[in-house]
């Protein structure tokens, strides 16, 4: 039983974390540390807080609902052979794209780095999941125009999760 416990208080403790590490946030007056400076998506903090809300509405309403998380391929070296400024620019592309590929009530987050997460609300068959991420794959095989002119192929790695089939919290 203790085997079967200890991930459930893991995942319990994390949400508890997260939980008031949101709430100093919002009492300090600081809406903007929940939004990425870059981006001016949502951040880690506020996607989780975002997900949070969404499982305990599927729970109570028996949505099903999917997660994607996208991933930069190789960002690491663009960074290192192109500088920063250009990985800025590449991931200010990248948010805009995904933007663009989501309805406004799904949620789009810079959740760390090179990593971006999207929530699909109201799912009603696998196969609109699917095809929203071939859109995202798709708008990633765009190049992409960079201020000096350039332009730089990025390619992203998406995986999805299903609510409630594949998980049922957050972690």
């Amino acid at each position: 039983d203790a085997a079967v416990l200890a991930p459930a208080l893991r995942a319990a403790a994390a949400r508890f974390a997260s939980a008031l590490e949101l709430r100093r946030t919002r009492e300090q007056g600081r809406e903007r540390g929940l939004i990425d400076q870059l981006t001016g998506l949502p951040n880690r903090l506020l996607f989780n807080d975002r997900l949070d809300t969404t499982i305990r509405e599927a729970e109570r309403t028996g949505e099903c609902f999917a997660t994607l998380l996208v991933d930069l391929d190789r960002f690491k070296s663009i960074n290192d052979t192109l500088g920063h400024s250009v990985g800025d620019q590449v991931l200010m592309a990248v948010a805009r794209r995904l933007r663009a590929s989501v309805r406004a009530s799904d949620t789009v987050a810079r959740y760390a780095g090179d990593e971006f997460t999207m929530t699909l609300r109201h799912i009603i068959k696998r196969d609109d999941v699917l095809r929203i991420a071939e859109k995202v794959v798709q708008a990633m095989e765009v190049p992409l125009s960079l201020d000096d002119g350039s332009e730089l192929q990025a390619t992203v790695s998406v995986g999805i999760s299903y609510f409630p089939d594949d998980a049922v919290d957050g972690e």
